[in-house]
This record gives C-alpha cells, structure tokens and sequence, in this order.
C-alpha cells in the first residue's frame, strides 16, 4: 500500500463528508492488514508510524524521482530548453490541481514577492 499523505484523514474540512467517512473507516484497517506500507516522504512515514501506532520496519520510506534522470539539470541545458519554449529568464511551474490544501494562492504571493525582490536587487 503506498501512502502520499494523510491529509484525507487529519483535514477532513478539505474533503466531501463521504470520502472523509470512507477513509476514516478503511485506513485504519488497510494499514493493519496490508504486508508494508510504501511511504513518499520521511514526514509522511512518521505520521503514519504515529496516527497508526504501527513499528518503523512496515512503512518503508519510498521517494518520488529516485532517478538520476531527475536530477537538476546543467546551466546550458536549461538555457536551451528556456530559449527553445520562449520562457523569460525567472518563471514559475507548478503543477496541481486547484485545491484549497494545494494553498496556490500563497505560492503566487510568494511568487510575486521573488518577483518585486528580484527587480529591486537589478
């Protein structure tokens, strides 16, 4: 079982009253039942360890993009693609689904203030 997060059960403000309900019920039962639980992020696999007083050995701390094709990529090659898409030298990608947990509104401003402070130190 692979575990992203557990916003579905420590946010149920943030979810219909009937998935809320649903996962309310089946975590609980899923974690005990299953082998291992793969967790994304250390922060996710103590949450679960924690909320589900289950031992640290099964939830097994399994990373996104584990790859070296992953990894940053060289200053001329991110100039070329830059210059070859038409993108300004400081531009922003984020990609999410427009919900209220994803606080897109507090990227932006973030955003905006890299921005205003970028102008100001040129």
């Amino acid at each position: 079982m692979t575990v992203h997060d557990l916003f579905v059960v420590e946010h149920l403000e943030w979810f219909s009253r009937v998935f809320s309900a649903w996962y309310q019920w089946s975590m609980p039962r899923l974690v005990k039942w299953v082998a291992y639980i793969l967790a994304t992020s250390e922060y996710t696999r103590q949450r679960v360890m924690e909320r589900y007083k289950l031992p640290e050995e099964k939830i097994v701390l399994c990373r996104f993009a584990h790859n070296e094709q992953f990894a940053p990529a060289s200053d001329e090659k991110v100039e070329r693609f830059r210059s070859e898409q038409g993108l300004p030298e400081r531009y922003l990608l984020s990609i999410e689904s427009i919900e209220p947990r994803k606080n897109l509104a507090t990227l932006a401003a973030a955003w905006k203030q890299t921005e205003l402070a970028g102008r100001a130190s040129s």
